[in-house]
């Protein structure tokens, strides 16, 4: 595994037990949308982590059509364009 994804609340001390941990390489922060963007690209979480971090199993780059779909889904998140390695 290359990557995982972070809820808003600890992310910080999240990401740093992940890598102490040594479950990932690198991490990245996504954003709950909170509405319809097709501007940014989306995340889909993956399976938890035992440090409440989750697995990125997908990226979509800027998706024009699924957006919606994807947003409706609960499982997507707006990439935050923010690592942590």
């Amino acid at each position: 595994m290359d990557r995982c994804q972070l809820r808003p609340a600890g992310a910080i001390e999240t990401a740093h037990q992940t890598a102490v941990a040594g479950q990932i390489v690198t991490l990245t922060f996504g954003i709950r949308p909170a509405e319809l963007a097709t501007g940014f690209g989306h995340i889909d979480q993956g399976e938890a982590l035992s440090t409440g971090a989750h697995q990125v199993k997908h990226f979509a780059e800027k998706p024009p059509f699924a957006a919606e779909q994807m947003r409706a889904a609960g499982r997507f998140f707006w990439t935050s364009c923010i690592f942590m390695s």
